[in-house]
């Protein structure tokens, strides 16, 4: 898809020729101010979300010579304005991505481009009907439509919550047997793509290359989130499995943990030869001492993990030149009864706090996206992640910042 950061790329796509309308751009000359503009803006917005497209606001068309010309608008508060419409007058909010892209005589005028990525919670509706886009014009989409694409999306999910379940049925300690509460997150590509596209790094003679990966994912995620054993850093060996390799604090051969002490350090990270990715931490609930009171969830792990799965998917995303979509996964087991460590950490100096215990055993949520969203916005897919969690300990408060940073 084009997508123009300069107007001498704008100004050069008019002159050749090259700059048409069709089901992946729509140009629009301004913004018109008005309820109905805001909510035909909404329909142009939600119309792209089915298989992606872009606006381009700031240029004309002569509809009887087909030729169009550029007529900049100006950008103070055009962006906010766009990004109002697409939270709050679509259902979902529809997430997009605006750029500015000023005039070289005039910066404070210039033309807007709104990327519509492929939405992972398509299709969308805007007063009460779901647009979607043609050749060179929306259209609505019939009701069988719809019930498709509900369908398909539920199927996507249902996908993800098969691959996190194999996942956390792995025996390395029979349940009973375990002190602490597990952790596990997987991220998986969806859509059809170059199966063995991260080969190069899930088969390499040794760990260099992943943990260099998991270095700069470490480094992107916020300081508050990173003070917890085991470290996301502290898993350094390297041992071949049946889809990948693993960084691990395991021994080789088949994964166990062959002691209780080692259970607490429990730290696996699987490179898939695909670009899937799968995690499992084994300290998500611990007991403040053998000698009993109260049992923790360790939120801020929840957080940083939830976290460092998108993060760490954006990068392999880029190593291995994936751009479509990912199903996210996340499940944490043996919480009933346990406090939010957040929450008494912040009620009182020292353990003790007053927070309410967590009612169920597990909890389970998936969610995909696109990966404009992961560059974008991930904290917002860490917060769909582990959000509920946090609300459920009390601690979405305090940890919810580093989770909606920069969501729109």
């Amino acid at each position: 898809m084009w997508q123009p950061t300069t107007e001498e790329q704008i100004i050069s796509a008019i002159e050749t020729g090259d700059l048409r309308e069709n089901a992946h751009l729509d140009v629009k000359r301004e913004l018109t101010r008005g309820d109905g503009a805001r909510t035909e803006l909404a329909r142009d917005l939600a119309s792209f979300a089915l298989d992606g497209g872009a606006l381009l606001v700031g240029v004309s068309e002569d509809k009887q010579s087909g030729t169009f010309f550029p007529t900049p608008v100006v950008l103070a508060g055009a962006a906010e304005q766009i990004e109002n419409v697409a939270a709050n007058r679509i259902d979902p909010p529809l997430f997009i991505l605006v750029r500015d892209i000023p005039t070289a005589a005039d910066p404070s005028v210039g033309y807007l481009y709104i990327e519509v990525p492929p939405s992972s919670s398509a299709p969308h509706m805007v007063d009460g009907r779901y647009p979607a886009r043609g050749d060179r014009t929306k259209r609505r989409l019939t009701d069988a439509e719809v019930v498709r694409l509900h369908a398909a999306r539920e199927n996507q999910d249902l996908r993800t919550t098969r691959l996190l379940e194999a996942w956390t049925s792995r025996e390395l300690r029979p349940s009973h047997r375990r002190t602490n509460g597990h952790l596990y997150v997987i991220a998986e590509p969806l859509t059809q793509h170059n199966r063995r596209a991260f080969e190069h790094i899930a088969r390499a003679d040794n760990n260099t290359p992943a943990f260099e990966l998991v270095h700069q994912v470490e480094r992107s995620i916020p300081r508050e989130l990173r003070g917890f054993s085991p470290s996301f850093t502290g898993a350094h060996s390297w041992v071949r499995r049946s889809d990948g390799s693993a960084l691990t604090t395991l021994d080789p051969g088949r994964p166990a943990l062959r002691n209780e002490s080692r259970e607490s350090s429990l730290l696996d990270i699987e490179l898939h030869d695909n670009g899937g990715l799968r995690i499992h931490m084994g300290r998500l609930t611990d007991a403040e001492s053998d000698e009993g009171g109260p049992r923790y969830v360790f939120d801020v792990a929840a957080a940083g993990y939830a976290l460092r799965i998108v993060r760490l998917a954006q990068v392999v995303g880029e190593e291995a030149g994936y751009r479509g979509a990912w199903g996210f996964g996340f499940h944490g087991d043996q919480l009933s009864g346990s406090i939010s460590h957040t929450a008494a950490s912040d009620r009182q100096s020292f353990f003790g706090g007053d927070a309410d215990p967590y009612e169920t055993d597990t909890y389970t949520e998936v969610t995909t996206a696109h990966a404009s969203e992961i560059d974008g916005v991930p904290e917002a897919i860490a917060e769909r992640l582990a959000g509920r969690l946090l609300q459920g300990l009390g601690s979405y408060s305090v940890l919810s910042s580093f989770l909606r940073a920069k969501s729109t």
